[in-house]
């Protein structure tokens, strides 16, 4: 189990394979949704990327 606190938040990550470092996977995720120039929509698409590079596919 991995455990971030970053001040802002806490996130527990409870699994059995970790593909890589899943604080650089919340970076990413928390930089996309800082990102007021992406609508919705473009927030989601980078959100379904970052995961899936994240996992290697």
């Amino acid at each position: 189990m991995f455990t971030f606190n970053t001040g802002e938040f806490t996130v527990q990550v409870n699994t059995t394979k970790i593909y890589g470092d899943p604080f650089e996977l919340i970076n990413e995720l928390y930089k996309i949704r800082q990102d007021d120039t992406l609508s919705k929509e473009e927030k989601k698409l980078k959100v379904q990327e970052a995961i899936k590079a994240y996992r290697g596919e």
